[in-house]
């Protein structure tokens, strides 16, 4: 059985796998890893023999540390080699003769959902090309496979490959999930192409159980670019899409039922000018959702009736380059609060929103905010893994609950917004505390064979721990806090 704890302080999402395949003889060609395990973030690179071209999905257990990723095309383990069977998770050798870098050009073309009620089952979806009568481009095929990391000595191996969840004309990629309002389980939606047809399906413990398709709101006539997400809560659904050419765009905007898996009302907002939104964001109170238009970026006031006339432009391209123009393409909600956006053509920086609660400008964009240390086009698609359950709703039957917040208290920042410092370091480390303050805590340290290393007690007024005989290498962390009994941060730091 989940806590409330337990849901809300899971790090699923604290290291993005991004970059190309490790080529030492072209200089900008290698892996990237965010680990937001530090703060702020910190930026890595990796070899590692696979690209991202668009399908990106990685997945950590709950504690932040890599299990494994995916561009649709292979599965690789958390040493960056390939998993046991998890080479070539297509079925159809088409996407080898039509693949750029051997990387699926598919947004949101995977996603990896933990398998609830377990801490080593993760459910994989992911999806294929093909060509349908007329020669043409398309996505038949949606899969799920299925892994488990307590094999191969904690390394994992997929014990289910390939297994087809939907055969069909579908979107191309667009694969999102909530969580289910009990607080365990998931939904996740596939939508048929052309068509305003969703597929459904819900995760629980004893698998993938198929629901009836829904046909809802207004058809989306194209495949196109885009992206469809839910926001953080799970309260809204939104498709935002664009044909090619002379096609129209739109941008639909769901009610979601995490009860019964249903979308329910729609609000559209209409081609008016801009052109071609290629991504889309909401911030993590949900109220402010983020449209990328090429040159320019908007945001919308989620909480207005009148949604379309509370649009504001926040941002747009300043000219610069890296090596190409660093507009926007696709965008991301990270762990830490802030959203990371591409330009969509393999850069070395992402844009970031530093502030997305804040209305207008004061959201405080920031062009190139991050460099990366090679190229890069893609963004790993992810859930919200710490949304709870809906207390009191009519499935709120599994006795878990949210943590209690104050109204004066942002329980995410509070959490956040402890660190650890000097990283990398020599002979102490301490934690800087601004929010939760005059407590005491029991730091434990662990070697990277999970072998305790330090068991000590801190207190944020002087909480200096001497590491200095401690060998040089990688530790994980763990803070929790003793006054309240509960674990307040978790990470990583290198010992010189």
């Amino acid at each position: 059985m989940l806590t409330a704890q337990e849901f809300y302080n899971t790090k699923y999402d604290y290291v993005w796998t991004l970059g190309y395949q490790s080529d030492g003889n072209i200089q900008g060609f290698g892996g990237i890893n965010i680990d937001f395990n530090f703060e702020p973030p910190l930026i890595e690179e990796v070899y590692r023999d696979l690209n991202f071209n668009f399908t990106n999905a990685s997945i950590c257990d709950s504690q932040g540390q890599l299990q494994f990723y995916t561009n649709a095309f292979h599965i690789g383990n958390p040493l960056n080699e390939i998993m046991d069977n998890g080479d070539t998770i297509l079925l159809d050798n088409f996407n080898f003769d039509l693949a750029n870098f051997e990387a699926l050009r598919i947004l949101q073309g995977a996603l990896i959902l933990p398998r609830p009620g377990s801490d080593h089952l993760y459910d994989l979806f992911h999806e294929e090309f093909n060509l349908d009568s007329n020669g043409e481009l398309q996505v038949f095929n949606c899969f799920h496979s299925l892994i488990d990391m307590n094999e191969n000595n904690g390394l994992g191996k997929v014990i289910e490959k390939s297994n087809i969840l939907v055969k069909d004309t579908l979107d191309w990629g667009m694969l999102a999930a909530t969580r289910h309002a009990n607080g365990r389980d998931w939904w996740l939606i596939v939508p048929k192409y052309g068509t305003n047809v969703y597929f459904r399906f819900l995760v629980t413990p004893d698998g993938i159980l198929p629901q009836e398709p829904q046909t809802f709101g207004t058809s989306s006539t194209y495949a196109g670019a885009g992206q469809r997400i839910f926001t953080p809560d799970g309260s809204k659904y939104i498709s935002a899409k664009h044909g090619y050419g002379v096609s129209p765009w739109r941008v639909a905007i769901s009610g979601f039922d995490r009860c019964s898996g249903l979308l329910t009302s729609e609000y559209l907002i209409q081609q008016s000018g801009i052109e071609y939104p290629s991504g889309a964001a909401v911030s993590p109170n949900s109220r402010f959702f983020y449209l990328l238009v090429a040159w320019d970026l908007w945001q919308y006031d989620l909480f207005e009736s009148d949604i379309q006339g509370s649009k504001v432009r926040v941002a747009e391209w300043d000219g610069s380059v890296a090596p190409f123009s660093t507009a926007f393409g696709i965008a991301r909600l990270g762990p830490d609060g802030r959203i990371y956006m591409t330009s969509g053509n393999g850069n070395t920086t992402l844009n970031i929103i530093n502030h997305p609660n804040e209305k207008g400008r004061a959201c405080d964009v920031i062009m190139n905010g991050i460099q990366l240390l090679n190229y890069n086009n893609s963004l790993p698609n992810f859930p919200n893994y710490r949304l709870g359950p809906i207390d009191g709703s009519s499935c709120d039957t599994l006795g878990i609950d949210n943590p209690l917040i104050s109204e004066s208290t942002d329980l995410h920042k509070d959490l956040n917004d402890v660190f650890l410092y000097p990283n990398p370091a020599t002979d102490q480390i301490y934690f800087q505390f601004h929010n939760i303050l005059n407590k005491n805590y029991n730091l434990l340290i662990y070697n990277s064979l999970g072998g305790n290393v330090v068991n000590a007690l801190i207190e944020d007024t002087s909480n200096a721990t001497n590491i200095a005989t401690l060998p040089s290498g990688i530790y994980y962390y763990n803070l929790r806090c003793v006054d309240i009994d509960m674990n307040v941060h978790s990470g990583k730091f290198i010992k010189k």
